[in-house]
């Protein structure tokens, strides 16, 4: 099998293979990387993207499907079995330190959410001051980003402070919520758009976005020379239109997830 590694140096002959980039991805964080229930096959706004990205360096991507608690925990690039992520992993400072670097391609907001059937209950954040909100473990930052506005808004208002509660991923925050474990939780706009759209709108956003979280393709900092072609190919994309098209394709306004006119390594939080 060709990997990344060593097939920079020369331009391959007409006849040889083309390179194949191994990348790991997740199956259930629609519309960024899942699979379809009714094809069995990888699919999302990350998966196009990543397929054009090789294409544009002349390659072709081997999947490899892991939890999110192991993408997070940078085992599948260190230990060598990927190349780089093809999924959204957040471009965090802790990450870059890690040895990581990250190809930034998208943003997410992220939203306090509630059960339709209690927006009499909880109709703004406010109300959920002293209740349990959920919040995904792997991702500390949505756990600081509740305790933060909670410091902010809840307490100066003679309040409770709002009970970060964790789940293990998006499905089980959900999950939570709908068993009436969690008055709330924080999610992903896109992910919770998606849930709406198959569930009959169960899910009510409530409240200004917490933040607006970078998306990069992880690969490892000793991987310098990939990066570089991996941001090159998201630039050509970008240029040519077929960034912005993919957003379209996956209901992702521009407005809000786009990136913008320039592809950028480490630009996350710093």
């Amino acid at each position: 099998m060709l990997i990344a590694s060593g097939l920079f140096a020369a331009p391959a002959a007409a006849q040889e293979p083309k390179m194949v980039l191994r990348s790991a991805t997740i199956t259930y964080y629609p519309p960024f990387s899942y699979k379809d229930q009714r094809t069995g096959k990888l699919t999302g706004f990350d998966h196009d993207l990543a397929v054009a990205m090789a294409g544009k360096i002349g390659a072709t991507i081997e999947w490899e499907e892991f939890t999110y608690a192991q993408i997070l925990s940078l085992a599948p690039l260190k230990t060598g079995r990927v190349d780089f992520y093809g999924t959204a992993v957040s471009d965090r400072p802790d990450k870059r330190e890690g040895g990581i670097s990250f190809v930034d391609y998208v943003f997410e907001p992220f939203v306090f959410f509630v059960l339709r059937d209690n927006a009499k209950k909880y109709p703004d954040p406010m109300a959920l001051c002293g209740e349990s909100v959920a919040a995904t473990r792997g991702d500390p930052t949505q756990a600081h980003r509740i305790q933060d506005w909670s410091d902010r808004n809840c307490i100066p208002n003679g309040k409770p402070a709002i009970n970060v509660a964790f789940g293990e991923n998006s499905a089980q925050n959900m999950l939570l919520l709908k068993q009436g474990r969690v008055a709330g939780a924080v999610n992903g706009a896109g992910t919770l758009a998606v849930a709406n759209s198959v569930e009959d709108h169960r899910y009510l956003i409530i409240g200004e976005p917490l933040n607006k979280t970078m998306y990069g393709m992880g690969f490892l900092n000793k991987d310098q020379e990939l990066g570089a072609r991996l941001r090159g190919a998201l630039q050509q994309l970008i240029d040519d239109g077929s960034y912005n098209a993919l957003l379209d394709k996956w209901g992702l306004s521009k407005d809000i997830f786009s990136i913008g006119s320039k592809a950028t390594i480490n630009a996350g939080v710093k």
